[in-house]
């Protein structure tokens, strides 16, 4: 019978990890922390990765520093795990192969936990319903691991499922603002997992347009999280704040008339609720991946 999980490589990984301080953004940027079997690896992983962000090497004492005693108590053995993890055999030039073996692991277990839920949704009161959650889980055991070498008849098949899917809404995509009529006749909505480019000349109105669609979706009750590069958080909050009514300049010099003041009332009504993160710092998958 194949194991499910693998603490041997989850260790020799971490331990990698705290010997070879340089592969650490790439792992980040190449393996999930969900990837990791017990729950103490995948907090040591999560740290690892908030010491990177910080600027900081993660080994030992700078690991056990930015942890909380509750936390060191959680280890296997405590502080002295971590120096364990340090001195685990294990090559850092293989950390590919170490994290192969774990992203496997962990796709059996999800297989494996897909397969019980499946083979309960047979007894379901609403069949219906109970197709359209054993299709989701399938979709989702399969996302990210296409094949670009099928023959016809399979290429013909797998677009044949993925309509049927979107037929019965379980690959529903991100729906568009009403407001924008033109671009929901032609592309109706955002797909699921992958990656849209919006491209103009600068002062052309990309900013706003990606911030109405941010306002959009959190309305709708969706979670975002909104990278930017250029813009700080609050120059990107007043834009909202101007689409609501308010003049730009009225909030840069602070002086706000009563039609500022009431734009001003209506965006912080309509964000209560919102679910979004601004994150104007990272710089590379591996950050934005950390903040999500």
């Amino acid at each position: 019978m194949v194991e499910l999980y693998d603490l041997d490589t989850e260790q020799t990984l971490l331990g990698t990890m705290l010997k070879g301080p340089k592969i650490v953004p790439t792992v980040l940027d190449a393996l999930d922390q969900e990837a990791f079997w017990l729950p103490s690896h995948v907090l040591l992983y999560r740290k690892i990765g908030e010491l990177s962000l910080a600027g900081v090497t993660a080994d030992p004492i700078t690991l056990a520093d930015a942890m909380t005693p509750s936390e060191l108590e959680s280890l296997p053995g405590g502080r002295l795990y971590l120096h364990t993890l340090y001195d685990y055999p294990g090559l850092v030039t293989n950390w590919p192969e170490y994290a192969r073996i774990i992203s496997e692991k962990h796709r059996r277990r999800q297989l494996a936990q897909a397969s019980k839920e499946i083979a309960g949704l047979a007894q379901s009161a609403d069949i219906d319903q109970a197709e359209i959650r054993a299709l989701e889980l399938v979709q989702s055991l399969k996302t990210g691991r296409g094949s670009d070498r099928l023959e016809s008849p399979a290429a013909t098949a797998v677009c044949f499922e993925d309509l049927e899917n979107r037929r019965i809404g379980a690959n529903k995509g991100l729906p568009l603002p009403p407001e924008w009529p033109t671009l929901r006749k032609t592309i109706e909505q955002l797909e699921r997992g992958t990656l849209t480019i919006v491209g103009a000349r600068p002062g052309v109105g990309k900013t706003m347009w990606a911030l109405q669609l941010q306002a959009f979706l959190c309305d709708q009750g969706f979670r975002v999280l909104y990278v930017s590069r250029e813009l700080t958080v609050v120059r990107l909050v007043r834009r909202h704040i101007v689409r609501e009514g308010a003049q730009m300049a009225a909030l840069r010099c602070g002086h706000l008339s009563p039609e500022d003041e009431r734009a001003r009332r209506a965006y912080i009504d309509r964000q209560a609720n919102w679910q979004v993160l601004y994150d104007n710092r990272s710089s590379t998958v591996a950050e934005i991946r950390w903040e999500a």
